[in-house]
Formats: structure tokens, sequence, C-alpha cells
């Protein structure tokens, strides 16, 4: 057990690696940019999702999303199979869409023919590559002698960075009709990743979060390692630099990790400024007529009850985008991948725990002893008063494992940060906490004034009507919060130019989970079962 901890821990380092550029489409949330009404503040810097749907396509009342007298049924059009397309995000694969296409494929007495083509962005410079590719694997040019009602009953449905590629597909049909007349989007960037963002144009900030992520978690596991003597011989020599040891590994880790994993040639050419600005600048419009647009909205907190008492838990969704790139949508039973979210949680309370037990045992352990050690100069070195720690490996290891919770309880805030989740962060200095306790029921009352100099003053005055029995030095900090699925945030997914109607939010999806989770079976059925968006999109009848 304990083995697989540690290694559970480095494959969570790995996760993190590709926190930035999995699915790698560039979020259009540009730093310092003002959202207008896109978000509001509440009283502690909260950011509500509010940005306004994108327009819809449809003059008339009802709600299919085709202009009344377009109104069509593709099944009376022709005798033809349509081809329904899946398309996978950045550094997918087959197994992507694996579920959702044997779900449509062994459905009876079907008319369509369901497909699931991978691809690769190795050596890909930018999304009209990655378009020419799905083109091909698909075999579109092989549609051309259908006629072009034939041609629009062919729709895709994409995850992620490829619905942000099939922008870029009809530049393949310009003068020409398009071998599709569809396209659905889940969890797709289109007005880009903020994520990738942070890698380009903030790089420092993504690799400390990442070289940092490596260190709390390697350092105690390598001081572990050393016998006792060791300790006690670097605590006056310091001949073993442990912590310098410990980030040149992990700062080489980072390096080998992003050149192993990540492709640096595309990243740079899906940034804000070069899809806005570049050599291939990113369609505004999505010229096909059938369009809906699917988003996740993951939730950072939950209620939690244990025995008689309930509690809110908050700072989830780093440990769910954890759970949910270590437990692939694939691994789970169709529509099953949200259990992924319980993973997640499971692995981070588990090594919280194994922390904190570890910590305080060793608490418990310590003792300290003074020994003034004087020594003889030699050559360049004079030792004078050294504290010898007869127990310093449990001294070093306790603090290992401080660290590591720090940043534990840190991690969903910086992580928020990289994915624009949270911007705008103002932190206000100079405050003071100020408590108080009920004489009755001893409830305690907290809130924050200015720091008059000292907070330690405060003690014994009356603010507000409280005698002030505790005051610290305390830091007020504001920031906006935005929707997100754990990736992409919820208003550049909600973004699609045009939809046949409004985007469709899938509540609690996180970004890896909507291809195969219980809000893709309900909009599966949605979608292509009872008509709910369009007679377009009917696939079959059960």
């Amino acid at each position: 057990m304990k083995n697989l901890f540690i290694l559970n821990i480095m494959i969570l380092f790995l996760s993190m690696i590709v926190v930035n550029n999995i699915d790698a489409q560039v979020q259009s949330s540009e730093p310092n940019q003002s959202h207008g009404t896109d978000c509001k503040t509440d009283e502690v810097g909260t950011v509500v999702d509010i940005l306004p749907a994108p327009p819809f396509i449809d003059p008339d009342s009802d709600p299919d999303g085709d202009p009344d007298e377009e109104e069509e049924n593709p099944e009376e059009e022709t005798g033809k199979i349509r081809k329904v397309m899946f398309v996978h995000g950045y550094q997918g694969d087959d197994s992507s869409w694996s579920h959702a296409h044997t779900f449509l494929l062994h459905k009876p007495n079907k008319d369509y023919d369901p497909s699931n083509k991978p691809f690769n962005t190795e050596k890909k410079v930018d999304l009209e590559q990655v378009a020419t590719e799905i083109y091909d694997n698909n075999f579109l040019g092989s549609l051309n002698d259908l006629s072009k009602k034939e041609k629009e009953r062919n729709f895709f449905i994409a995850h992620s960075m490829g619905g942000m590629a099939l922008r870029f597909m009809q530049k393949n049909f310009v003068g020409t009709d398009k071998p599709y007349g569809g396209i659905i989007t889940f969890g797709t960037g289109h007005k880009g990743v903020y994520a990738a963002e942070t890698k380009i144009h903030n790089n420092k900030k993504y690799k400390d979060f990442l070289i940092e992520a490596c260190t709390v978690h390697l350092e105690p596991e390598v001081k572990k390692l050393l016998p006792t003597f060791v300790h006690g011989l670097n605590s006056i020599t310091n001949i073993l630099p442990l912590k310098e040891l410990t980030s040149t590994v992990c700062e080489t880790a980072e390096i080998v990790a992003s050149e192993f994993v990540l492709d640096e040639t595309i990243d740079k050419n899906l940034t804000i400024s070069a899809l806005t600005t570049g050599p291939k600048p990113y369609p505004t419009e999505l010229d096909v007529k059938h369009k809906l647009t699917l988003y996740g909205v993951e939730e950072d907190e939950m209620e939690v009850t244990a025995g008689n008492t309930t509690r809110t838990v908050s700072d989830l969704i780093f440990p769910k985008f954890v759970g949910s790139y270590l437990h692939p949508a694939s691994s789970f039973p169709l529509w099953g991948a949200g259990a992924s979210d319980e993973a997640g949680l499971r692995f981070w309370n588990d090594a919280i725990v194994n922390y904190t037990n570890e910590r305080d045992k060793l608490a418990d352990k310590i003792k300290v002893y003074l020994a003034p050690i004087y020594f003889l100069s030699f050559p360049s070195v004079v030792l004078n008063g050294i504290n010898i720690y007869n127990d310093s490996r449990e001294i070093e290891l306790r603090n290992s494992l401080d660290r590591a919770l720090t940043w534990m309880r840190d991690a969903n805030f910086q992580y928020l940060e990289l994915i624009g989740g949270i911007q705008d962060v103002n932190i206000q200095e100079g405050m003071c906490t100020c408590l108080n306790f009920d004489i009755i029921d001893g409830t305690p009352t907290m809130f924050t004034v200015p720091n008059p100099g000292s907070c330690a003053s405060l003690i014994g005055q009356e603010i507000n009507g409280y005698y002030i029995e505790n005051a610290y030095d305390a830091l007020n900090i504001q920031a906006r919060y935005f929707e997100n699925d754990g990736f992409v945030l919820a208003e550049s997914a909600r973004a699609m130019p045009n939809p046949s109607r409004q985007p469709i939010r899938m509540q609690g999806s996180g970004h890896f989970q909507m291809r195969n989770d219980s809000n893709t079976e309900i909009e599966f059925d949605n979608m292509f079962k009872n008509n709910v968006y369009g007679e377009y999109w009917k696939l079959y009848n059960e």
C-alpha cells in the first residue's frame, strides 16, 4: 500500500505536467482583460458566469433550431446512410469516444454509420493541419458524389480541441458543398483556452507550479531513504543539500516530461495572439447550418455528511481533475465516468490523511537536545556553537510533510489561477482579524479591521460593539471566479458562433468526464432520440 501511495504521488506529478496542454485549445480570456457583463463579483469576490448565450438561429417560436420555412427531416431526404463522425481532443485517440461510439453502433435498425477515427497532433503547427488530417481520416473526399441534401445529413461530434479544428475544416470546401451539415461540440474552447495562454505567456508561473508539486511530494520520500546519521551529519556540515538536490531533480523532471509529453510547436500556434493575428487566424464564423455546443460546469464544493454532522467541503476542482486524468473516461462502464470525481477526491484525501498521520507521529517522537560543540579552525571552515539534534531526521521529515500539506491546501487556488478559473487576484495586507466569543453560548464572531500598527494592540478594546478577545494579522484576498469544467472556462465553451439553440449546460461534468458520464447519456437521448434540439439530429427511436 505504501509503495502504491508513492507511485500515485509520482503519477499525480506527471498528471500536473500536462495540466495546461491536454486538449490545448487557447482560451481568449486575455490577462487583465475587462469582462464586462461576463461576470459579477459578490461580497467575497466570487464571480458567477452570467455570460449571455450567443444568439441562436430560429426566427420562429419553435425550439427546433431551424427556421420554419427551412425545416426538414433528414430521413425523408434520401435513403443513403448518413455518417456520424466522432472527433477526439488534443492527445486523445479512438478510446476517447469509445463508449459513446459503441452505444450508437449497437442501436437496432439504424440508418447511420458512426465512425471514430483517431488523429495525432505530432509535428502539427496549427489547427488547419489538424483539420486536414481529420478530413483525410474520415474519407470526406469520397462523399463528393452525394447530393447536397445527402451531404447535409452527415455531422460531427467533437470534444475539446477537436471542435476547434473543425472551424478550419470549412476551408477545404470553399465554393463547394461541404460533405456534412452539422457539428456538435463538447467542452470546446470556442474563445480559446486560458491555460495555454498561461503556459506560453506566463511560463514561470506554470513551471513554478509543476516544480513545487514535484518537490513537496518527492522531498519526504528522499528523506525517508537516508539513515539518521546522515541527517545528523548534514545538520552540521550541510554536505548533502537535500532541498537543492530535490529541486534540481524536479526541475530536470519538469523539462524532460514537458519535452516528452507536450507539443510545444502547436501550443505556440494556439495562443490568443496567434489565433487572432498569427499566420493562421481562427475563423470567426462556423459555416454550417446545424450547430450545438455543450459545456460542463464542475462543482468546487459539496456537502459531506459524517454521522450527524453535515459540512460543506470546498476546493475540489483540482482533485477532481486529477481523478479524471488518472482514471480516463473510457475506463468506466457506459455513462459511468462521473465516478472519477470520487476517485480523485479519495486519492487527495488519502494523501492528506497519510501526510497528517505521519507528521503527528513524528511530532510525538521529536526531542531536541542543545549541544554546543566547539571545533578547531580548519582551512576555510570554522564551526562554532552548532546545535545537534539527535532526531534531526524526524525534524526534517516533519518539516517536509508540513510543506506538502500546505501545498495541497493551496493547490486548488493556484490551479484555478492557471486555467483562468480565478482571475484578478487582489491581496490586501495591513488588516487584522478580530475575534470575540459570545459569553452565553461561546459562538465566535470574526471580522477584519485596518491594522493600527499592531494587531495585538486591539485586544481588550471594544470595536463594532464587540469586546476583542484576540486579534491577529490577516490577508484580505479578493478574486473573481469563473465557471469552468476543470480545464476550459464555461464562457469559452459557450461561445460557438450562432448555434442553432442556446448552449447546453452539463452541471457537474468535468472536461474529460463529459464524453461518458450521466449527463452525456441524457443529452444523447435529447439530441438523437427525443427531438429536443430539432428533427435534424434524430438517430434512433428506442
